[in-house]
């Protein structure tokens, strides 16, 4: 009986089942393809806004009588290894510490007071398990040198500065005792462009300050800040606190960065972060709604083949009751059709969501989706949601059919 009314179903229904099938395979395509994305774009966006530039500022922590004495103070270059080093440590892209100085300096012999900044422009810190590429393009892109970058008794003047004072590339400064040579002419947009600016070591090194820097930018991957991220730390209980100290906050991150690097203090850049949590939260909203968007239409699609089809078998479904077959037995035997259909059709959307997730992913990362073994079980799911959501109106109708009316209307 089961399988005569299974093969029924399949062969005289063929218009219904082809467009059961159609609307699975793009419906279960288009939601694997779009949980898959939900599930890794935490990373694949948060990559992209890290042009944003750091979104964690490392300053040596002034306190007390310091604060009141005017001093400058400084971190040491010797702990910046370390922050590759905490718990989030995989979550750290980018690391670019500065020093800013005076600089007493002497342009076609006239004696000038500039402001000197010197950082990394490309520095591998040795790791115990390897080695990681530090330097100012991690966390500023928008730094832009038209020219080249400097290096032994060379530098960069900012924009404005070259402007101000008439300079130009392969022109000569003397600051102290030594010559520099102008490499290139720094854009960035911002205070940087009224500077001297070199490589940390050279700044050092003509100050006398060996291994100080007067802070750190920190590029790190975070998750988007909730409720719970801004509690305070001090209040939290032990079990908070661990859930606290273990989940990726801009926070979390930046009281970790203070426990290895000495008197720091380490403070979130908020414009930078929150920006980035509304903005992760604002996509992932999206692709939820056109997931359900798309759940919702071809359920409903579904819902509207089947009671045609269902309609059709009214007589043979009054006569199943009549001889006794219970609402279980009849819904399992109409509903094992759409189940065959379903899971060749979801099928069908895997193959098809494994091109979606190329073209999108190429098109707006630059790759292929990672998550691509999550599609299989995704469009499956997906597909005996669907349709077993739009199965439920039609189901419901015909048992609700009366035998004796039904097998009487057949005479």
């Amino acid at each position: 009986m089961f399988f005569r009314v299974l093969s029924n179903f399949l062969l005289n229904e063929k218009k219904a089942i082809s467009i059961i099938f159609f609307s699975t395979v793009a419906g279960t395509a288009i939601i694997a393809t779009m949980l898959s994305l939900s599930f890794e774009i935490e990373s694949r966006i948060q990559k992209e806004l890290r042009a944003f530039g750091a979104n964690i500022v490392v300053e040596p922590k002034v306190s007390g009588l310091i604060s009141l004495a005017g001093q400058p103070r400084y971190l040491n270059e010797l702990d910046i290894p370390k922050i590759k080093t905490i718990f989030w440590r995989h979550n750290i892209i980018g690391i670019a510490p500065f020093l800013e100085t005076s600089l007493e300096v002497n342009v076609k012999g006239q004696g000038i007071k500039l402001t000197g900044l010197g950082t990394w422009f490309e520095k591998e810190l040795p790791l115990p398990d390897g080695s990681f590429r530090a330097g100012i393009f991690s966390v500023a892109s928008w730094w832009f040198i038209d020219g080249r970058v400097p290096k032994k008794r060379e530098c960069l003047v900012g924009l404005a500065l070259a402007k101000r004072l008439g300079l130009k590339l392969e022109d000569r400064l003397r600051i102290g005792n030594e010559e520099f040579t102008i490499t290139g002419i720094l854009s960035t947009g911002s205070r940087e462009e009224d500077m001297v600016v070199m490589d940390i070591e050279e700044l050092q090194r003509i100050k006398n300050l060996p291994h100080r820097v007067s802070s750190i930018w920190i590029s790190a991957l975070t998750t988007p800040m909730d409720d719970f991220a801004y509690k305070d730390p001090a209040t939290m209980t032990p079990q908070e606190y661990e859930k606290w100290y273990c989940t990726g906050y801009v926070t979390s991150i930046a009281k970790q960065i203070e426990e290895v690097v000495r008197d720091s203090s380490a403070r979130p850049v908020w414009r930078v972060a929150e920006a980035e949590g509304n903005i992760l939260q604002r996509v992932r909203l999206a692709i939820y709604l056109l997931s359900v968007v798309t759940l919702i239409a071809s359920s409903l699609g579904v819902a509207s083949t089947l009671m045609t089809s269902f309609l059709k078998r009214t007589r043979e479904i009054g006569l199943m009751k009549a001889m006794g077959g219970g609402r279980l037995k009849i819904s399992l035997l109409l509903l094992s059709g759409i189940a065959v259909v379903t899971t060749i059709s979801s099928i069908g959307g895997f193959f098809l969501s494994l091109l979606l997730s190329d073209f999108i992913g190429l098109r707006v990362f630059g790759s292929g989706l990672e998550n691509r073994a999550l599609l299989l079980p995704l469009s499956i799911l997906s597909g005996f949601l669907m349709n077993m959501a739009g199965a439920m109106i039609p189901l419901r109708n015909v048992l609700s059919v009366r035998p004796a009316i039904v097998l009487k209307g057949a005479e």
